[in-house]
């Protein structure tokens, strides 16, 4: 039996509009939609080429927003599927789960777990007070991440969410560069980092 706060998991990660981007992006449905907006199918690109230079399968969020119009591609077409088989949830399952994959699973979640709550849970488990602070850069949002009041990595973007997952990576990067584990406990040494960082952050006034 599933825990709430799991199937919130496994909710966001199969059921989103990032996911869906991506599923109709692979299957190749937007050149089915008709339309004539020139900015759309400049999105969709730059969106496309984003994904395609990946190395790996991403489950939280690139570095592009996923256009909103491919995720209802999607659910356009699992509405239309839906109606065609009269309404058969189970039906409609066997139908579209294919076009779904690949489905997240409680275990992959653990292998590669959402950077913003894993920074959160890091800094709840070794007492680290955690802040991310915003400002806008021309179009661009940046986020940047602190612990104890000290840089600890930042993430530009346009979106603000996606500002905000790059600059927990990166503090979770740093994080590990400087982690020591122990027999008996996980220690964090962090003052030369912090001190490194800061002077970065300083410099260029974050």
């Amino acid at each position: 039996k599933l825990e709430p706060h799991e199937l919130s998991l496994l909710r966001a990660a199969n059921v989103s509009t990032e996911k869906f981007a991506r599923v109709a992006l692979s299957h190749g449905l937007y050149p089915f939609l008709r339309r004539n907006a020139p900015s759309l199918d400049e999105k969709v690109k730059e969106f496309s080429e984003a994904v395609g230079k990946e190395d790996d399968s991403v489950a939280y969020g690139g570095l592009v927003k996923a256009p909103k119009v491919l995720a209802d591609l999607v659910e356009s077409l699992a509405g239309a599927v839906y109606i065609d088989v009269n309404f058969d949830l189970q039906r409609l399952w066997v139908i579209i789960r294919d076009l779904l994959e690949p489905i997240r699973t409680l275990d992959d979640l653990q292998q590669q777990p959402q950077p913003v709550s894993m920074l959160f849970q890091f800094c709840h488990k070794h007492d680290k007070r955690i802040e991310i602070r915003y400002l806008k850069d021309g179009k661009s949002s940046v986020a940047v991440v602190y612990l104890d009041d000290e840089c600890f990595g930042s993430g530009r973007a346009e979106n603000k969410d996606i500002a905000k997952l790059i600059a927990a990576k990166e503090a979770l990067r740093k994080l590990a560069e400087v982690m020591v584990i122990d027999e008996d406990s996980v220690e964090i040494y962090l003052e030369d980092a912090k001190r490194k960082l800061y002077e970065i952050c300083s410099k260029k006034k974050w």
